[in-house]
């Protein structure tokens, strides 16, 4: 039967672990290459000396900054059950002494290599220490505190972004009614984009560029806007401030009608694109639509306007 001595770290930055010496010289210090290596940087490389005597071990001071045994200094004592050895600033290593018969370890007083301690009588090893449980960052004030600032930093670095960027505030959508209704009084008699001024000559040249629009084919959003826009001159013109021919009334309206129908359709393809985030497509289409209704003083021309603002916002982003 051989006697084992066991270092618990009590405290210190090592708390919880334990170490089993068995050699009959063994070296507590800070070197890496001590038997009972320490992590307390107040320890010396080699810091104290055990030394096997009989059923029990020895210890030596080796440092300059003391060893101590129950709190008192130390040069040389052997070591009994229970003795606490003080190394360094905080470290404390509790002395308990242990006798190994083959697989079977029991605990004694120092000199009792008889084994009068409770055996255990397992054969397999002592089960490993129970690791620390050591304090949660979370709980500490200083972890906690940095993080509150780091965090409350990103946040107003982020409403900062947030504020300098210029918001977006997009037109409300048309349906095909409404749009009609913008062609209606924009082609109406007593629409502001009526220049009255009776020229028979300025009404004859009018007619005759409304019906060669109307005699396009196909018939576009281009050429209808363009007949529509003739056939209002023509009635501004005109002494009376109406259309003569019944053939050129009726096309009048027919023009005004397929045009919003035209228009409807270009304005609902580039809104969709927008709603999509297709953003480039939808400023191509709008800039389309407004490039046909080419009067400022159309309704329409207006609005689509503010699309292309709002989208070019939006694209600069």
């Amino acid at each position: 039967m051989a006697v084992v001595l066991e270092l618990t770290f009590a405290e210190g930055p090592q708390a919880g672990n334990a170490v089993q010496v068995a050699p009959d010289v063994a070296v507590i210090g800070r070197s890496a290459a001590a038997d009972v290596p320490l992590d307390d940087p107040a320890a010396s490389r080699q810091h104290a000396r055990l030394r096997r005597t009989g059923d029990a071990y020895e210890i030596e001071n080796l440092s300059p900054n003391g060893t101590l045994v129950n709190g008192a200094p130390v040069e040389s004592r052997p070591l009994r059950e229970g003795d606490v050895i003080q190394i360094g600033a905080a470290t404390r290593l509790k002395v308990r002494y242990l006798v190994r018969s083959g697989a079977v370890v029991a605990y004694g007083a120092a000199g009792d290599a008889g084994g009068n301690g409770a055996a255990f009588d397992d054969s397999e090893p002592p089960p490993p220490a129970a690791p620390v449980d050591k304090p949660s960052l979370l709980r500490r004030p200083k972890v906690i505190i940095g993080l509150a600032v780091y965090f409350l930093a990103v946040l107003i670095v982020f409403l900062m972004l947030e504020t300098g960027r210029p918001r977006v505030e997009w037109p409300n959508g048309l349906g095909r009614r409404e749009i009609a209704e913008m062609m209606e009084r924009y082609f109406a008699a007593d629409s502001p984009a009526f220049e009255r001024s009776p020229n028979a000559a300025r009404e004859r040249e009018a007619l005759d560029r409304a019906r060669q629009a109307i005699a396009i084919a196909p018939v576009s959003a281009r050429s209808l806007w363009a007949a529509a826009v003739a056939y209002r001159d023509a009635i501004a013109y005109s002494a009376q401030h109406t259309l003569h021919d019944a053939d050129d009334a009726r096309n009048f309206r027919k023009a005004r009608a397929d045009l919003a129908d035209k228009l409807a359709d270009l304005y609902i393809r580039a809104l969709a694109e927008q709603r999509k985030g297709r953003l480039t497509a939808a400023r191509d289409r709008f800039n389309t639509l407004r490039q046909v209704v080419s009067d400022p003083r159309c309704p329409l021309h207006e609005h689509v306007g503010r699309w292309l603002a709002a989208i070019n916002t939006a694209i600069a982003e």
